[in-house]
Parts: structure tokens; C-alpha cells; sequence
């Protein structure tokens, strides 16, 4: 049962990660890496192991075949504790990459598979790493027993976006959207803001209430809110508001065409 529920939480992983990654012939690693840390954990690591944002896609299988190698072969008792087979082990594996020759080279979805194991297991072992050096007191391996963590509270959170009228065309204020519809509109906007909902609430956005033509170019305004958008608050690029936004419904608070849209250098731009 219990390596079954390992296996079914891995296959839930991949099916996330691979529509992202499918079809990729560069930066494959590094992309599977900023899809499960954050930004800022990613970078880290993908410097640390010298992850490129443009790697060719071969190079991303020969880490990964060297990652699985060193987790699967290279830590085993009888590899570790005898020179000879540990050498030869290491001299066949920089030549031949053993473990690709498992991945069908006709098959993309092999090769995903392969490079998100490696991602799996080098995340694995950065989560570790820095859990173990945390301050004893914040380390459980040094405590006996440890108070459950209490829950964060959900910040409601606006998403404010600068779009075109075409864009937000069949959209009224109350309207409640669905999480593919606001990243849909996150796409479009060439200016965008991520906010505390009661930060959001003491900006004057001056807008005038207008009919939306489909196929007009005029910049409108949408104001967004979630109901906990902790994660991307001050996010700085759509890819982490789009990677970290939780699956929710919205509700559309103020939708106008901009009477001064000077109010957007506050705003990030794509």
C-alpha cells in the first residue's frame, strides 16, 4: 500500500507538470523546478546545480541520468564500499548513460517522465537540506514532541488588470469567473498589480462606466477579487501569479474604461 501511494502521488505530480513542459526542447529541468518551488527557492537551486534556462534538452537528460544514477547505483552498499566498482560504475555511466537507454528516444513523454524524476529527487533533497538547517528549534529531528503548526489565514487579494475593452467583453461587476477565465485575462493585460483586497480598496481607480464593443481597443480596467491570493501577492510576472494562483472563483469588483491611465505606472508591465 505504501509504495503505491508514493506511485500515485508521483503520477499526480506529472500530470500537472507535464502539460507545462510538453513538447520542450529547452530549459525542460529548469522549467519542472519553478513550476513546484517558488521563485526564489528555484533560483537557488538551479544555480547551486548549474540548471540552465536554455539547456538543450539532451543536457537535461544526461543531469538526469547522472541525478537517478547517483540516487539508484551510486549509494548502494556494495558500490560505496568497493573502489573498482565504483570507478568503473562512474567511467560507464559518463560514457554510456546507462539509465537513458531505458527512455524511449521516440517518445516525449518518456523523456518528461525521466527529467521530472530527477526534478523530484533534487527538490527532495533541497527541501531537506534546508529543513535540516533550520535553528534546533525549529527542526523536528531535535524536538520530542512538536506543536501542530496552526493553519495560515487566507488574505483576500485583488488582481488588477489593464486590458483592452475586447478583452472583457460580457463581463459585469459582481459577475463571479472561474479560475481559467481570470488567467485568461492575466494573459491579456499588458499592465497588472496583485494586492491585498484592502489595499486595493483605498486606490482611487477612476473609471467610467461604458458599453463594451467586442472588437474595441479602448483600455478598460478590471478589478478581481480571490479569497486567498497569499501566494502571489506583489507578484512581479504573470508566470508565478499563473503558476501560484489556488483553484478559486473570482469576483469582479469594478470593471470601467480608464479615465486617466496614469494611475498604471504603479501598475507592473509585461
Amino acid at each position: 500500500m505504501g509504495i503505491e501511494s508514493f506511485e500515485t502521488s508521483y503520477d499526480q505530480i506529472f500530470t500537472q507538470v507535464y502539460p507545462h513542459i510538453k513538447g520542450h526542447e529547452r530549459g525542460t529541468l529548469r522549467t519542472v523546478i519553478y513550476l513546484v518551488l517558488d521563485s526564489l527557492q528555484a533560483e537557488e537551486l538551479c544555480q547551486e546545480y548549474g540548471i540552465k534556462e536554455n539547456a538543450f534538452l539532451d543536457e537535461d537528460l544526461d543531469l538526469s541520468d547522472d541525478i537517478i544514477y547517483t540516487v539508484s547505483i551510486n549509494k548502494q552498499k556494495s558500490v560505496k564500499e568497493n573502489w573498482f566498482v565504483k570507478t568503473g560504475g562512474e567511467t560507464v555511466k559518463n560514457w554510456s548513460r546507462p539509465l537513458r537507454k531505458f527512455v524511449n528516444a521516440n517518445e516525449d513523454k518518456d523523456k518528461m517522465e525521466f527529467i521530472v524524476v530527477a526534478a523530484v529527487i533534487l527538490i527532495g533533497a533541497y527541501i531537506s537540506q534546508k529543513l535540516l538547517s533550520k535553528p534546533p528549534t525549529q527542526n523536528i529531528l531535535t524536538q520530542g514532541i512538536t506543536s501542530p503548526a496552526l493553519p495560515s489565514q487566507p488574505i483576500p487579494t485583488a488582481i488588477c488588470l489593464a486590458v483592452p475593452a475586447s478583452a472583457v467583453y460580457g463581463l459585469t461587476s459582481e459577475d463571479l469567473i472561474n479560475r481559467e477565465k481570470i488567467i485568461e485575462l492575466i494573459e491579456i493585460a499588458p499592465e497588472f498589480l496583485c494586492i491585498k483586497a484592502d489595499e486595493a480598496d483605498r486606490q482611487i481607480i477612476d473609471t467610467i462606466n461604458q458599453e463594451v464593443l467586442p472588437n474595441s481597443q479602448l483600455k478598460f480596467y478590471i478589478r478581481i477579487d480571490i479569497p486567498d491570493g497569499q501566494n502571489i501577492i506583489n507578484a512581479k510576472t504573470k508566470y508565478v501569479i499563473k503558476r501560484d494562483i489556488l483553484h478559486t472563483e473570482g469576483k469582479i469588483i469594478q470593471l470601467g474604461r480608464l479615465r486617466d491611465a496614469s494611475i498604471l505606472k504603479t501598475f507592473n508591465r509585461i
